[in-house]
């Protein structure tokens, strides 16, 4: 098996070293470096098409202060200049942001969260799932809002995982219901985001016609796929998908 042959200067070897156990193998560790660093590091990693250590160089090591200390958190995400991630408190876990280097820390909302879905490539929109308790006007379910305030937006009542291409520009809603399951029958619906980014009015209309079956498949900027934990690509055309099949036999045992 061929591995990426990796070099780097005297300056980036001081750099990587602190927080890579080895800089010239492709089994290594990372050290020293908060939970939600590393969480984000990955997140971002599935998008790049370089070396993790080379990724670290690019977009990370100029943002994380030597010695920076981690805390309670997990389902990191990359989110622009920050990191999204779920806080797990005592009683109830909470959607934040802080910055790659540890500071700047700060509750989105204070209503307590579910589950932490993906972040748009911008840092603008994150995807969560909320209780509806303790914020005006909110609903159980999947919610999409921004990381930078306003309320939210519910794409559909319990768990429907949604997450974004690459370049941000296609929201991708895997359509499963309330307590369903992943099945080979599964549907995504692909939506267009703004020319800026924004989310589209009529996303939520648009998740309860797919559901309902009364989607219409000429509608711009609008795609209905085939499966379920799609990993996008450039554009709807091109995606994978997690696909299940059941296979049964049937056994006949004599009874003695």
């Amino acid at each position: 098996m061929r591995y990426p042959v990796e070099n780097f200067t005297p300056e980036e070897e001081a750099v990587l070293r602190p927080h890579f156990t080895n800089l010239d193998r492709p089994v290594f560790c990372l050290v020293n470096l908060p939970e939600t660093v590393k969480g984000a590091l990955f997140a971002r990693y599935s998008r790049y098409p370089g070396t993790l250590r080379r990724l670290f160089l690019d977009e990370f090591a100029g943002d994380v202060a030597p010695g920076a200390a981690g805390f309670d958190g997990d389902e990191a995400s990359f989110a622009g200049a920050e990191i999204a991630f779920r806080e797990l408190d005592a009683k109830a876990n909470y959607l934040t942001r802080i910055g790659k280097d540890g500071t700047a820390r700060q509750r989105v909302i204070e209503t307590p969260i579910i589950d932490k879905g993906d972040t748009s490539p911008d840092g603008e929109w994150v995807v969560a799932i909320v209780s509806g308790t303790g914020e005006s006007g909110s609903t159980s379910g999947t919610t999409i809002r921004s990381l930078h305030g306003g309320p939210p937006t519910l794409l559909c009542p319990g768990n429907c995982p949604s997450t974004f291409s690459a370049d941000g520009r296609w929201l991708y809603v895997t359509l499963l219901g309330i307590g369903a399951q992943p099945a080979s029958n599964a549907k995504i619906l692909a939506v267009r985001m703004g020319d800026n980014g924004e989310l589209p009015r009529s996303v939520r209309t648009i998740v309860d016609a797919a559901f309902a079956g009364t989607f219409p498949l000429d509608q711009p900027g609008v795609r209905l796929l085939q499966g379920a934990f799609i990993a996008p690509g450039p554009d709807p055309s091109t995606y994978a998908y997690v696909k299940q099949e059941v296979q049964s036999n049937l056994f006949r045992i004599p009874i003695r």
